[in-house]
């Protein structure tokens, strides 16, 4: 997966939606967006941020979990 993104003031802002089989990327307030669909392994539960072709440097980072709708008892 792949899409240029041009930095606004020199940093890129990315907001990740990850669930158990898509990812989804908003770059820049929604200005280049990334949709994926995936199948990993239980085995495979983290997020790596790197960059290619030069430094960078991650500024902040929260994530936060979600629960489930289908745990939930049906009304």
């Amino acid at each position: 997966m792949y899409a240029p993104v041009t930095p606004e003031n020199g940093q890129v802002r990315l907001h990740m939606l990850v669930d158990q089989s898509s990812v989804e990327v908003f770059t820049n307030q929604g200005k280049v967006v990334l949709s994926l669909v995936t199948y990993p392994s239980e085995l495979q539960t983290g997020i790596q941020v790197f960059s290619e072709k030069g430094p960078a440097r991650l500024i902040s980072f929260t994530g936060w979990e979600l629960s489930s709708i289908w745990n939930q008892p049906s009304q």
